[in-house]
């Protein structure tokens, strides 16, 4: 017993030097985590006031296309926001590399990363060199106007101070947009005859019409062609009327009456007014269920979903048929562009090319067109429900004379079944040249859903 009660004795007070070497290094262990900690959440302010004040300058540059007034906002920005209880101070000094401005690219076709190449500030003022981003660097090192972060608690690891330096970069996509609308003689016609074969079949199922005038609903240039204002009817009166009383005549069978098929036809005489004038009447619109009236939805649509972005973008409005007509100036306000096109009446030939070329001068030549931004994305967008039959130049050779002189990018739509395959392979043509993309709607819907998704893709973002 006596031994054991030593052995006891003997052990009493071991821990205490462990601990005494212990405790230190636990505070050291500590301070070091604390430190790290520190560090993550300086990172964070920093990349968050460097992302806020790159956006604030995107954004300011794309409003005021001034430079200047861009590096201004990007350095009251960064004072805003706190880095290590610190305001960020970006240094405007060209030299100091703290903010820079250049044009982005998106690389592999424009699936990969955005590629950044500086360009001289001075160049970029009197603009002769173009600008589509602002790159904001931010930095709290020793170089910087606030310095280095100094730790929590120094002393404890390898260092007494944090340097980091975050760059974000904000890519203007705002656009100047040309809407280029073919206004020829066939966007009379019915909006789609995929819609008219089931449409007629389902009156004919209802016993609202009979079998032979579905037949005729679907096999008469009188109807399947509508051509309201077809110039063989115009060239007596006495024509005219036996035109409107062929037209009637579908839609009565044994003195029946059918309401839904008379308004069509109806809405056909009111719409395309009066008279014996071999010619369109160009101040009535385009009778509802025909191509141009799904043409009013889709551009209906289009507006609808810029309006809804934080960007600015303008748009002009150009028609063509023989020849082209700009039908509205590049503006930032969509009532009048809705009030002009919903007020067309096709008529004449297509040319596509006159179009694109009348198009582009509304979106680049700003001295002529002042709403027409410098730094802006230029974007066309062509839609046409047919061949090209007017012009001596091609629509793909007008492309290559616009995307030579100029940074557009070209989206093509054709629309219908009219369009031959030869048409369509040009089209196809200018959007590759353009560097855009190639859509083909057979209905009204469609054409909603490709406004709508050129629409959405006109983002303006940070990229880097």
């Amino acid at each position: 017993m006596v031994i054991k009660s030593t052995n006891r004795s003997l052990r009493r007070g071991v821990i205490a030097p462990l601990m005494a070497f212990l405790i230190p290094v636990v505070l050291l262990l500590c301070g070091v985590c604390v430190n790290f900690a520190y560090m993550q959440l300086c990172r964070t302010e920093l990349r968050v006031a460097t992302d806020s004040a790159a956006r604030a300058a995107g954004r300011a540059f794309s409003e005021f296309q001034n430079i200047d007034v861009a590096i201004d906002y990007a350095v009251t920005t960064g004072r805003l926001n706190y880095v290590g209880q610190n305001r960020l101070e970006i240094d405007p000094a060209e030299a100091e590399g703290e903010v820079l401005l250049g044009m982005s690219k998106r690389l592999n076709n424009g699936y990969g990363r955005y590629d950044f190449v500086e360009k001289d500030r001075s160049s970029v003022r009197n603009r002769t060199q173009k600008a589509n981003s602002i790159r904001i660097m931010g930095k709290r090192n020793a170089e910087s106007i606030g310095g280095s972060i100094r730790m929590l608690f120094a002393g404890f690891g390898p260092f007494d101070e944090f340097t980091p330096i975050v760059v974000s970069q904000s890519t203007q996509v705002d656009r100047d947009i040309a809407l280029v609308l073919d206004k020829s003689g066939s966007m009379l016609e019915y909006k789609d005859f995929i819609n008219l074969t089931s449409e007629t079949e389902r009156l004919r199922s209802q016993g609202r019409i009979s079998s032979t005038q579905k037949t005729n609903a679907l096999t008469s240039s009188i109807w399947a062609r509508s051509y309201p204002y077809r110039e063989l009817y115009y060239n007596s009166t006495t024509m005219r009327n036996e035109y409107r009383d062929k037209w009637f005549a579908f839609f009565h069978t044994d003195n029946s009456y059918n309401e839904e098929l008379y308004e069509y036809a109806y809405d056909y005489e009111v719409r395309k007014g009066t008279g014996s004038s071999p010619a369109y009447n160009t101040n009535v619109r385009a009778p509802r269920h025909s191509r141009w009236d799904q043409v009013e939805g889709a551009v209906s649509v289009f507006l609808d979903v810029l309006d809804d972005t934080d960007q600015e973008e303008r748009v002009s409005t150009i028609t063509f048929n023989s020849s082209a007509n700009l039908l509205n100036s590049i503006t930032g306000t969509y009532s009048g562009i809705r009030t002009s096109v919903n007020g067309i009446a096709p008529k004449n030939g297509t040319n596509i090319a006159e179009g694109m070329e009348m198009g582009a001068e509304s979106i680049l030549n700003s001295s002529r067109y002042p709403n027409a931004r410098f730094y802006a994305a230029k974007t066309i967008i062509v839609m046409s429900d047919g061949d090209q039959t007017n012009g001596a130049r091609t629509p793909s050779a007008q492309a290559e004379l616009i995307v030579n002189a100029n940074n557009v990018v070209i989206h093509t739509i054709t629309f219908s079944t009219s369009v031959s395959s030869a048409g369509q392979a040009e089209m196809q043509e200018v959007a590759r040249i353009g560097g855009g993309k190639y859509y083909h709607a057979n209905t009204g819907e469609e054409l909603e859903d490709i406004f709508r998704e050129i629409a959405n893709n006109l983002p303006t973002i940070l990229t880097e």
